[in-house]
C-alpha cells in the first residue's frame, strides 16, 4: 500500500523488516520534497553525479533514465529512483534560476513576475540559446496604441562590437538561406546561401558613404547586362565569328574574333568553326569548335590578348579565368593566365573550369585556352569570363553590337615577332577590324 499523493510506501501491521520500507519513505520524500533539480537538460545520466543529485528527464532519453522523459530521477545510494510527476508539482530548476510547473503533459515555467523573464516559449520549449522561442503561422508587432506611444514602431539588433554580428537570417528547414545585417563589420550586406554553408555577399552598402557595391554583378535581364563589365574577355560566348570554318594556320591566325591560335606545328591539322553545341540551362548560343586530326610537336593553343591598357590596371592583382569545356574523355589540355594555370581532364561532357591566377607585371598580358591537348578529337569552349578577384561569378553576357565594336576596335600592331614583348605601335588610332573581310555579319547583330 502508498499514500495518495507521494506514493509513499506504508507499513503494514506485523511486517518483517520495517526499517527498509520506512527507509524507502524517507528516500522518496527526500526527494520529492522541497523539488529542486540540476537541470532539465540531459537526456541521459551523467557520467559521475553527486549523491542526492536530482534531474528531471529530457526527451530522447537513454541509458537508466530511458523511457523516463520527464520524469524526476534522483541519485540515492549509488543507484537511480525515478519518479512519475503529478499535476500540480514545482520544481526549481537550478541552471535556469527558474520554477517550472508540471501540468499532467510537461513542464512549464512559472513565473511570480515576468519582467525580466529567464526565458519565454510560445508553442515551444525555450533554451539557453534561443531565450525567445516563437511557433506560430504569424507574429505581429504593432505599434502602442494604449499607453498611448508615438505611433512608431521600430525593432532594434544591438551587437557588442564591429567585428560581432546583428542579423537577420531566413531558413529553411532550419537551413540559412539568406541574411541581412552587419557580419563582421558596420556595413550593411546582403548574402544568399544554396545550403547555409556557403554564403554569397550579393550587396553591400557602406556605412560612410552610403555608396552600395555588387560584389558579383547584377543578373541579366533579357540576355544584356544591366550595368557594369566585369568580364575583361572580349566574345567569350563565341557570338561574334567573321570568318567562318578555318585550318590551323602555323604559328598564327585570328579564328573567332579575338581568339587567336598561335605555335600550331607543321604537322598539326584540325579545323576550328563556331557550333550550337552549348552547355544546358547557361544561356549560351555558341562555342568554338576544334577538331583535331594530328597533333603536332610544338606547344600550341587558343589564345586572347588583354588590352595594355586593361592590363595595367590588374597588374600584381588576382583574377579568375572560368569557362565551360567539353572534350575526348581521358584527354588533357592546359587553361592559363599568362602561362599560369592549370592541366584539366576531360570527362566527355561539358564541365566548367576555374583558374585563380595573379597577372604578373609585363608589357602584356594573355589567357590561353586548349594548350598542348595529348589527344586528337573535337574540342570545344565557350562562356570564357576573365574578372578581377578569386571568385567565378555566372557568365555576363554583354550586347552584341558592344562585343562586336569592342572587336573591330581591338587591333595590334605587331611587328617582326609574334613576342607580344614586340610591339610596334600598340592600338591602332582609328578602328580597324581584325583580320582581312569579307565578313558575314550575323542577323541577330
Amino acid at each position: 500500500m502508498t499514500t495518495p499523493n507521494l506514493a509513499l510506501p506504508l507499513i503494514a501491521s506485523s511486517q518483517a523488516q520495517k526499517h527498509v520500507t520506512h527507509n524507502e519513505a524517507l528516500r522518496a520524500l527526500d526527494a520529492l520534497v522541497q523539488l529542486s533539480v540540476r537541470t532539465r537538460s540531459l537526456g541521459a545520466p551523467p557520467a559521475t553525479p553527486q549523491e542526492g543529485a536530482r534531474y528531471i528527464v529530457a526527451p530522447a532519453a537513454s541509458g537508466a533514465w530511458a523511457g523516463a522523459e520527464g520524469a524526476i530521477a534522483a541519485f540515492q545510494d549509488g543507484s537511480w529512483s525515478v519518479f512519475a510527476p503529478a499535476a500540480g508539482w514545482r520544481a526549481w530548476v537550478e541552471d535556469e534560476a527558474g520554477t517550472i510547473v508540471w501540468d499532467g503533459t510537461q513542464w512549464r515555467e512559472v513565473t511570480a513576475n515576468p519582467n525580466p523573464a529567464n526565458r519565454v516559449g510560445v508553442n515551444t520549449l525555450a533554451d539557453a540559446v534561443n531565450k525567445l522561442a516563437v511557433k506560430s503561422d504569424a507574429v505581429l508587432f504593432s505599434h502602442d496604441d494604449v499607453t498611448p506611444g508615438s505611433g512608431d514602431i521600430r525593432q532594434v539588433l544591438n551587437k557588442q562590437a564591429p567585428e560581432r554580428t546583428a542579423a537577420l537570417v531566413f531558413q529553411t528547414g532550419y537551413g540559412g538561406r539568406a541574411e541581412i545585417g552587419t557580419a563582421g563589420g558596420d556595413d550593411l550586406a546582403v548574402k544568399v546561401s544554396p545550403d547555409g554553408g556557403t554564403w554569397h555577399e550579393a550587396l553591400r552598402a557602406d556605412r560612410h558613404s552610403g555608396a552600395v557595391s555588387i560584389p558579383v554583378g547584377l543578373s541579366d535581364i533579357g540576355g544584356f547586362p544591366t550595368a557594369g563589365i566585369r568580364n575583361l574577355c572580349i566574345n567569350g560566348d563565341m557570338s561574334i565569328w567573321q570568318r567562318g570554318a578555318t585550318g590551323l594556320d602555323t604559328r598564327s591566325g585570328y579564328k573567332a574574333d579575338q581568339w587567336r591560335v598561335f605555335d600550331v606545328g607543321a604537322d598539326s591539322s584540325g579545323t576550328i568553326e563556331r557550333s550550337d553545341e552549348v552547355p544546358a540551362g547557361q544561356g549560351l548560343l555558341y562555342s568554338m569548335a576544334v577538331d583535331l586530326t594530328a597533333l603536332g610537336s610544338a606547344d600550341w593553343g587558343i589564345r586572347q590578348y588583354l588590352e595594355p591598357l586593361v592590363f595595367k590596371r590588374f597588374e600584381g592583382k588576382q583574377v579568375t579565368l572560368s569557362l565551360w569545356v567539353k572534350g575526348p574523355v581521358g584527354a588533357q589540355a592546359k587553361f592559363d593566365v599568362k602561362d599560369q594555370g592549370q592541366f584539366v581532364s576531360f570527362t566527355g561532357g561539358w564541365q566548367r573550369i576555374v583558374n585563380t591566377q595573379t597577372i604578373p607585371a609585363g608589357p602584356s598580358s594573355w589567357f590561353g585556352l586548349l594548350r598542348q591537348p595529348d589527344m586528337v578529337g573535337r574540342y570545344l569552349v565557350t562562356g570564357v569570363q576573365v574578372e578581377l578577384g578569386k571568385v567565378a561569378t555566372p557568365f555576363e553576357f554583354k550586347h552584341p553590337a558592344l562585343d562586336l565594336a569592342l572587336c573591330r576596335r581591338y587591333y595590334r600592331v605587331y611587328a617582326t615577332s609574334r613576342d607580344p614583348a614586340d610591339l610596334a605601335g600598340g592600338m591602332r588610332v582609328t578602328p580597324v577590324q581584325s583580320g582581312s573581310g569579307p565578313y558575314a555579319y550575323s542577323a541577330e547583330i
